[in-house]
């Protein structure tokens, strides 16, 4: 009886080592501010995006306009609150997607979109929920506004040039005037 009870305990210990380290995996790959996976995830995850079986394949990089402006006016705190109202919004956008949500750094996100649906029916739906994002602190409510850049996967170049075609896009966005989308041609 008594080496059933240690095998049984040496079971449940290593039960409970593989779920630490499970859970480690998981929280190095979630950035604790909008619980939407971090950039450590995107470069160890880009090779797999590739290889999704899905046809179409889209990059959309974003941010919140003028977003240094509203932490200088409002402060840090306010900021946070308007990069998980974004993250809340992203994730309720793209629930029924085949899309990773990624927090690139700072008030820029990246979504990987994987769908054998059109994309213009993702974006619209995104655009139509964060452009104006009501932002509420206690006595202060701001509408901030965001632009993306999007890129189609042409089936042959790598995740880097995905991105900086998406990046491309979004600084065309941001000089066309903020609050808007740009498609990489």
């Amino acid at each position: 009886k008594a080496l059933f009870q240690k095998n049984q305990s040496d079971k449940i210990a290593e039960a409970n080592a593989k779920l630490q380290v499970h859970e480690s995996i998981r929280l190095a790959h979630i950035d604790s501010l909008t619980q939407c996976y971090n950039r450590r995830y995107l470069k160890e995850q880009q090779q797999h995006f590739l290889q999704s079986p899905y046809h179409h394949k889209y990059c959309f990089v974003l941010d919140i306009d003028h977003f240094k402006q509203v932490n200088d006016t409002y402060g840090h705190a306010f900021g946070d609150k308007a990069i998980q109202r974004v993250a809340q919004t992203l994730k309720a956008v793209f629930a029924n997607a085949e899309a990773q949500i990624i927090r690139y750094g700072g008030d820029e996100f990246i979504v990987w979109l994987s769908s054998d649906e059109l994309m213009e029916q993702h974006l619209q739906k995104l655009y139509e929920r964060l452009n104006p994002i009501v932002v509420n602190d206690d006595h202060i409510t701001n509408h901030c506004t965001i632009s993306v850049g999007i890129a189609k996967w042409d089936g042959n170049q790598s995740f880097t040039k995905l991105f900086e075609q998406a990046d491309q896009a979004l600084y065309e966005a941001k000089k066309a005037g903020r609050s808007r989308y740009m498609i990489h041609a």
